[in-house]
């Protein structure tokens, strides 16, 4: 349910703004020196700084006295049910923020900066679609690209998110026929599925995500991302916590604070406008 979430790193943060750099390596070059040379120190730079905001996300339930103790079908008007429903809940809710928050805010109603943000029209490695059309349809040359662009700028994709219709053109791209199956012939199955693509630029996993949301009815994203350059920073963790009681039932609260740190969105890449059949 939560593929972006369950694959990038974690750490922590202790701030409503979380600010980081980051650095790039010089340049291969015949690095060739005469016996006894001269010390030739490169310069340190400074860096590009980045910075993302926390979001805070919560959600309440409310369980009436009569209902906890009810001996009713089934488990729906348990607190126990209505807590792991509810982390559920939460866990997806913070899966599609931190792909579809597009602008950020520091103020007011805090918003983490999402996979939309860093890797939009302006990013380096977005594309070939810049507007909407039908004849927008994603291609094994279109994601190999993507792959491209992002190992000319030094990164490697490896985990790539896509909604079931691009989902379903992948597992149809032309290397499919190279698949190699090992199967009991007895279980007479079909076998029509891609998980991962190996090609000239590594090999990638590729996750179905339902929590990608549409520019419109029918245009989608895919996001091809190194995921060692992502982490889930927590302010605080999950919790779960009965509030003060105030009636004849009890309200429960469930929340955390978080934000999303991207190394660089130099090593990954996206592409918007794709049509949906």
């Amino acid at each position: 349910e939560t593929p972006f979430i369950s694959n990038i790193g974690k750490g922590k943060t202790s701030s409503y703004k979380t600010d980081w750099l980051t650095d790039s390596l010089h340049a291969a070059e015949l690095n060739q020196k005469a016996e006894g040379a001269d010390a030739s120190a490169h310069a340190i730079g400074a860096g590009t700084r980045f910075e993302n905001y926390i979001t805070i996300s919560a959600k309440w339930f409310d369980i009436s006295d009569v209902l906890e103790a009810a001996d009713s079908a089934g488990q729906l008007g348990k607190i126990s049910y209505q807590t792991a429903k509810t982390l559920k809940e939460l866990s997806r809710d913070m899966e599609y923020n931190l792909i579809n928050e597009a602008t950020g805010s520091s103020s007011g109603t805090y918003k983490t900066r999402g996979l939309k943000y860093w890797l939009n029209s302006g990013a380096t490695n977005y594309g070939p679609f810049t507007s909407a059309a039908t004849s927008n349809l994603l291609t094994e040359d279109i994601f190999t690209a993507r792959q491209q662009a992002v190992w000319n700028q030094g990164g490697k994709v490896d985990f790539v998110l896509a909604p079931a219709a691009q989902k379903k053109r992948i597992s149809s791209f032309n290397g499919a026929n190279r698949l190699t199956v090992n199967t009991d012939m007895t279980n007479k199955k079909i076998v029509n599925i891609v998980d991962f693509i190996e090609n000239d630029f590594g090999v990638a996993r590729i996750y179905i995500e339902r929590h990608i949301g549409v520019d419109s009815t029918n245009y989608e994203w895919i996001f091809y991302l190194q995921k060692d350059m992502w982490k889930l920073l927590n302010m605080l963790p999950v919790k779960v916590e009965k509030l003060a009681r105030i009636g004849l039932g009890q309200i429960v609260q469930v929340s955390t604070v978080y934000t999303l740190r991207c190394g660089t969105e130099k090593a990954n890449a996206a592409s918007q406008y794709l049509y949906n059949l």
